[in-house]
Formats: C-alpha cells, structure tokens, sequence
C-alpha cells in the first residue's frame, strides 16, 4: 500500500468514518441550494430525537405527506431501509438502524440520479461513473435477499456486461465525462469492489501542485474494506417489496395525492405494467441483470423517487411546482407510468389537458399544428379498443421539457396491454408528418409509426423490427413484427398551448 495512503489512513481521512464524513460535507456543499439546505435541516430538526431520524417517526412523515392507504403501510420501511443502505453507501458491511442529518444527506443525494452521476468520475484520472451505476446503487439498496446465488454464473460473461452497461451513457451526460470511460469489473472484483476505487480516489488528500495517486493505488485498501462476502450477483430484490415500492413512487412520486386510491380502479393494472419487465422468474428475487435491463427504458422511475424525496425533506415549500392536471384518460397512475417513461414528461402534465372524442372531435391536420407549434413540453395521449379483439389499448407521443446543451429527444410510448418505450434515435429529426389527410408520428415501415385517419377516430400502429433503419422510433427488437388497428375513444394533449 502507498505510503501517502497508510497516512491518510492513519489521518482518519480514508477510514469508513472518514469517508462517509468527507461524501456528506461535498454533498452538502455541491448538491443542495441554501433554501434546500435550510429546509433539510428544518425538517430533520422536526422529525429527529437525539439527533437520530428514527424509523417510525419517518414512516409517520411519509403517511403525512403522500396519504398512505393502508394496504401500503408496509412500503414505508422499505423506503427507510433503503435510506440506511444509502447513508452508508459503499460500506455495506456497516449497517445501521437510524439516520443521523448527514446520513440523511448522504442517502438523498446517493438517491437522485443526477447527484449521484456527479459524485464521482470528474477527474481525467479515474474513472467516468455511468448511468448503469447510479441505478445500480439503488438497486443494491432495495436488495435484501441473496437468491442469485442459486443461479448459474459465469464471471466472463458478467464482464462482457459490466463492460457494455460502463460505456453506456445519456447523450446529453456526455459533456460530464472528465473521467475514463472504462469497465469496473475485473479479476480482483466486481462492481460492488469497484465502487471502494471510485469513491477512495475522490477522498484522497491531493497537494496543490501534484497530481493525485491513480485509481489503481486504492486495489489494497479497497480489498480490505469490501472483503470477499459481497458479490453483486448474488444480490436480489424480493419481489412482493419491489411491487410495494413501485405503488408508492406511483402514488407519491407527483407529491400529495389529490385523489383517494379508493378512486383509482386502475392503479393495479398500471402497477402490473411497470412491474412485468422486472418479474422474469416467479420463483426468485429480481437479479441485478434483470432489473437494469428494465429499468434503463424506466428513467423517469428514479426521478419519480427523487421527486418524492425532495418533498418529503428538502423542497421549500414556495418552490413546489404545480401537481399534473389528470384527464379522462390520464388518470394520476397513468401520468406517473407517462413520467416514469422519460426525462421531464411531467413538465407538461401540469397544463390542464385539452380532450377530443366523438362529440368533440379533432383533425389529423389540427392535431399536426398543435404539436409542431407547441413549444416543449408536450403530451399526448390516444386510448381506444383493438379493432381485432376489442382490447383496451392507450398510447402516445412526448415532447420532452429540454434545456441548452441538454436536448432530450422526443418518444412514442405505449401504456396498455403492454408497456414499452420508443425512444427518437435523431434529435433533430421532424417526427410529425402529412401524409395526404393522414397525420404519422415517426416514419411507415421503419421502426414504430403511428398514423391518424382523417379526423382521428381510427389509427395504425405499426411495429417494424425487420428491415428498420435508422428509424425515426426504434421498435423493441424481443417484440418483433407486428400492427395494430385502433378504434379511437379519445385523445388528450397537455401542452402549454393546448
């Protein structure tokens, strides 16, 4: 071990106390406003005895705030276990039972996605954290059981992985990317290891003048802290919890319900969507491979739980942005499954929506100017019944709320009897086309297209894996080919000029 790292060791600067202590002042510093760093101390000064924000007391605060029912009061302490794996992240081996103000900050930022994609990998000497690790962290934190170990495993085919998911990266995270793009998972450990190497090169104590020790020099301290008892690919979520945590970022990721869950008939249908990507195996917990591959076309799900952990603690309450305006079809379950599909959907679902039916109907051509003359954002949702089987069938088209420098493409989705994103590969691309009287969201034949008839009481959804090329939507390649008639019940558009 290096000299300089044996000081700081002895410095008490690169101990597991050290560590936490260094990541919750940086937190504090970098990641919260003073209005938000008040009221987080406000509310924790509230709601803690002897310092210490306790299990039932947050479980209280929780119920207060979002109006738990009661077939929910278990997702209250998963929420907080949750919590104390983060306040503690990476040292799993140092379990807690309470959270302390700097746990707290610790756990938030660790929890928010953005905080978490910064925390580490900003140097040119170490490495670049990508998405897949910040959902991973909250994976880990959710995973209480230890059913991959009766699973087959082999180690080249999980560094195949590791490597895939480390150089997979948001086009607009690209600008963040100071550190080496490189895999975190090799012979002296997996990513769980290599979390100790991120977070110890952010630690160390660099002089003025030098350069810091390279991530590499960490290797010995990092095998001392993590072990040999920690394995990423054992882990697993149970999952009767994960149903119990998706309820509540759907209830609770919009802030207070407006709406009695007795009133929401839908909300297990809705809940059953989200979840089916996640429960492939009935018999075992949700593995790590399984819940990233699900939850990469979910990234509105983390934001969901940012959401509600900012208002549970941290947002002033003048700064609280309006709650969505449901719909007729927009129900509140079905909005919070729209955000969970992407990046700042719900900026438009605080404009009160505009809906269109038999006995107020709408053209193809006056659906074309409402969304090419919308500024962003933008939704817009279509629910109708298959013309083949009289299914139940809900999907439709987002215009992301983007910023200079941070453009997030635009997407058709569909929210019923399947759940799934199409995600635009070209953001400059035009989306919305005439084609005679008929109105095409992305292009016939390539990819995923929906077309309007004339006066939009029938569509067509047409779902091309074969022979697409560079589509304006790509379809899902495991869904294959197929197409589907809709009768059309109604339409619903929130957008500022709807």
């Amino acid at each position: 071990m290096d000299p300089k790292i044996q000081k700081w060791v002895q410095e008490d600067i690169m101990t597991p106390d050290g560590v936490l202590k260094f990541f919750a002042e940086r937190f504090a510093e970098n990641d919260f406003t003073d209005a938000e760093k008040h009221q987080l101390r406000r509310t924790f000064d509230l709601l803690s005895q002897d310092g210490m924000l306790h299990d039932l007391r947050f479980e209280a605060h929780l119920q207060k705030k979002v109006l738990l029912p009661s077939s929910l009061e278990d997702a209250g302490p998963i929420l907080y276990r949750s919590l104390l794996y983060l306040s503690q992240f990476p040292f799993d081996q140092k379990p807690v039972s309470s959270l302390t103000f700097d746990g707290l900050v610790r756990a938030l930022s660790w929890a928010d996605m953005e905080k978490s994609f910064k925390a580490t990998g900003g140097g040119s000497f170490t490495r670049a954290k990508s998405p897949a690790d910040c959902r991973r962290i909250i994976f880990q934190s959710l995973a209480t059981t230890r059913d991959g170990k009766k699973l087959p495993f082999d180690v080249e085919t999980a560094r195949k992985e590791s490597e895939r998911r480390a150089f997979e990266f948001y086009p607009h995270q690209e600008e963040w990317l100071a550190g080496e793009v490189k895999t975190n998972n090799d012979e002296d450990g997996d990513e769980m290891f290599h979390d100790y190497l991120d977070i110890l090169f952010e630690v160390q104590d660099t002089e003025l003048g030098y350069a810091p020790l390279g991530r590499d020099e960490f290797r010995p301290l990092a095998q001392q802290f993590h072990g040999k008892d920690s394995y990423l690919h054992h882990l697993t979520i149970p999952q009767d919890q994960f149903r119990l945590f998706v309820q509540l970022l759907v209830l609770g990721c919009f802030g207070r319900s407006v709406t009695p869950i007795e009133e929401m008939p839908e909300l297990d249908h809705v809940v059953d969507l989200i979840l089916a990507p996640f429960l492939q195996n009935p018999n075992i917990g949700i593995t790590w491979d399984v819940f990233d591959r699900a939850s990469k076309d979910m990234p509105g799900l983390f934001d969901g739980l940012t959401r509600l952990l900012s208002r549970l603690f941290y947002t002033p309450p003048n700064d609280r942005g309006p709650l969505p305006k449901p719909g007729s079809i927009g129900t509140l379950p079905i909005l919070s499954q729209i955000a969970f599909c992407g990046w700042d959907a719900e900026e438009a679902l605080c404009f009160p929506p505009k809906s269109y039916n038999a006995s107020s109907p709408i053209t193809a051509s006056a659906l074309k100017d409402q969304i090419t003359a919308s500024p962003t954002p933008l939704v817009l949702l279509v629910s109708g019944k298959r013309v083949t089987t009289g299914e139940n069938v809900i999907f439709g088209y987002c215009l992301p709320y983007s910023v200079p420098g941070e453009p997030h493409p635009s997407f058709l989705f569909q929210l019923g009897p399947t759940y799934d994103v199409f995600r635009a590969r070209d953001i400059d691309r035009p989306r919305c086309l005439k084609e005679g009287d008929s109105l095409i969201l992305g292009e016939s034949g390539n990819g995923v297209a929906v077309k309007f008839n004339r006066d939009c009481s029938h569509v067509t959804v047409s779902h091309r894996v074969s022979g697409q090329n560079s589509p304006a939507y790509a379809a899902t390649e495991s869904r294959g080919d197929w197409e589907a008639a809709v009768d059309v019940d109604g339409i619903e558009i929130w957008s500022e000029v709807s």
